[in-house]
């Protein structure tokens, strides 16, 4: 056998003693980057060029609305992620909507204004500005409101003047299925003021029933290795479909591991029954409250930032700063408080999360975590 050279233990050493040494010469050397590929699943509107279960790399949030239509769950998802994400490969694929029902509110305007001002309504994190003047009454308002809404194809929503009573705009969900339920309408987010003599009273979207069947999207997916999901089905079946393909992605035949994130809405008690029935390694649920930004969108962007650390070294917790977490009355989703999904950052109560994202809540001081295996359910 011949003798055994090493680099710093001396070959002249007389103490017996068993001596080891690292010799990592022969590692690797520079920069060396895992090269993630992110996924966004979700579905498109009738606008929607790209045939549903075929996925397709996407380079801008633009790109993402001409595919799958402005307003698309996948067009929201888009813009949360390229907000924080630029640079790390993503794709899309749009399920059917197939047996589901979309979810439906409404904007109830009262009065008659006694002022000039600006009706300020934001949906799903969006602000909608409406210029009222002296005298204008519920209709005009109504229909004012009609109008903006729909001049902005990026909400998720369409508005529509009731038939039967002209001071109310019906809202319609351009997407059907559950995750519609959680689009939220809210008046003076940031603190503005309505116009003197107008009242608005809002009916939250809900109804929406239904989530795709997924069993089609594996076969769809094929072997393409998507290091980081995002999606917005966490109804037990979907997330029981969702559990199982990670699974087997993950397994020795195929060893294509993955992390799927998405976002609910509720207490904690809510979240932590949730999380108790889903105990597993390869999901990431972050809770949200009381936020205006819809969940499917804060899901793609926590999975944008994990994405983008991880690319860059997987071993430390991800720490870096929300685009969306934006001051009120500026463009794009907003978040309540100016709470956001922090890795870990300046919101954050814990020292290490191996890892994984914390949402810290409106209650910074009280926040709890869930551990589930890898997987991470982060309650506010």
């Amino acid at each position: 056998m011949p003798p055994i050279s090493f680099n710093e233990v001396p070959a002249n050493i007389l103490v017996p003693f068993v001596y080891v040494e690292f010799d990592n010469s022969q590692a690797i050397q520079g920069p060396q980057i895992q090269p993630y590929k992110g996924l966004l699943i979700g579905q498109k509107t009738a606008d929607g060029t790209q045939a549903d279960l075929t996925p397709v790399r996407i380079t801008s949030a633009q790109e993402a609305a001409n595919l799958f239509g402005p307003g698309s769950m996948l067009h929201g998802m888009a813009q949360a992620w390229f907000a924080s994400n630029r640079f790390t490969e993503v794709w899309a694929v749009s399920v059917a909507e197939t047996g589901m029902a979309a979810s439906a509110g409404a904007l109830d305007v009262g009065g008659t204004a006694t002022e000039s001002g600006t009706l300020n309504i934001y949906i799903a994190g969006r602000r909608v500005q409406v210029a009222v003047a002296s005298g204008d009454t519920a209709v005009d308002i109504a229909e004012a409101l009609e109008a903006a809404i729909n001049a902005d194809t990026s909400l998720p929503v369409l508005a529509e003047v009731d038939g039967e009573d002209d001071s109310i705009v019906n809202l319609t969900a351009k997407n059907k299925g559950l995750p519609g339920n959680f689009i939220d309408s809210r008046m003076n987010y940031a603190e503005e003021e309505t116009p003197a003599g107008v009242t608005v009273a809002i009916t939250q979207l809900t109804g929406g029933t239904g989530a795709p069947d997924l069993d089609d999207l594996w076969a769809a997916l094929g072997d393409e290795h998507f290091n980081i999901w995002a999606h917005p089905y966490t109804d037990t079946a979907s997330m029981t479909a969702i559990k199982a393909e990670l699974k087997t992605r993950s397994g020795p035949t195929i060893q294509h591991d993955a992390v799927a994130f998405a976002v609910i809405e509720g207490s904690v008690s809510t979240v932590g029954t949730f999380g108790d029935g889903h105990n597993n390694e390869f999901i990431v649920v972050a809770a949200r409250q009381n936020t205006p930004t819809s969940p499917l969108e804060m899901a793609a962007e926590i999975a944008a930032v994990v994405a983008l650390n991880g690319q860059r070294d997987p071993a430390p917790v991800p720490n870096a700063e929300s685009s969306l977490d934006q001051g009120p009355g500026e463009s794009g989703p907003l978040h309540a408080g100016r709470t956001q999904p922090d890795p870990c950052g300046r919101h954050c109560n814990h020292e290490s999360h191996a890892g994984r994202l914390c949402y810290a809540g409106t209650d910074r001081d009280n926040l709890q975590t869930k551990q589930h295996g890898r997987g991470r359910l982060f309650l506010s």
